[in-house]
Formats: structure tokens, sequence, C-alpha cells
């Protein structure tokens, strides 16, 4: 991820690179992963699209890994829902 400007590309699953901007970063210790947020920037039905994957942060390139449980990904909703109260 480009740290000046936080963005980045993600393959589409159809041979496309999609860039994408990272929002935030975290660190669960429930489940010992560290997640990031972020967006391509297509507005929705409800605003723009924001997807959640695990990543190394100390890896030197960013690599995406899915979630991998509906407990995980429930977290995922709280913890954005909170980072965009106010």
């Amino acid at each position: 991820m480009d740290e000046k400007n936080n963005f980045f590309f993600v393959d589409n699953g159809k041979g496309r690179k999609i860039k994408c901007r990272g929002l935030f970063t975290f660190h669960s210790d429930d489940f010992d992963k560290d997640y990031i947020l972020y967006t391509d920037d297509i507005k929705g039905k409800n605003g723009p699209n924001v997807y959640a994957s695990v990543y190394d942060p100390a890896a030197k390139e960013l690599t995406l890994s899915e979630i991998e449980s509906d407990e995980e990904f429930k977290m995922l909703i709280d913890v954005f829902r909170e980072a965009n109260k106010g």
C-alpha cells in the first residue's frame, strides 16, 4: 500500500485490477489477526462499498486474506460502525 495516499490494487477475480483506498487498520486480540478496511469508492445502495480483509503489517508487500468465520465478520461490522459514529 502506498502509505502517502493509502491506495493499492486488488484483483477482482476476473483478471482486472481495482484501485482501492485503505480506510483504517487494526489488530484484534480476540482473533489474533490484523485487519484492513478499504473501499473502491464505488457507491452502492447504502453508500460507498467497504471491504475487510486480513493482512500482515510486517510484510513488504500487501497480501489480503479472506475473513474466515461469521464471528469474525460480525466483529468487523461492529468495529466499522463504531469507527463511523459521530
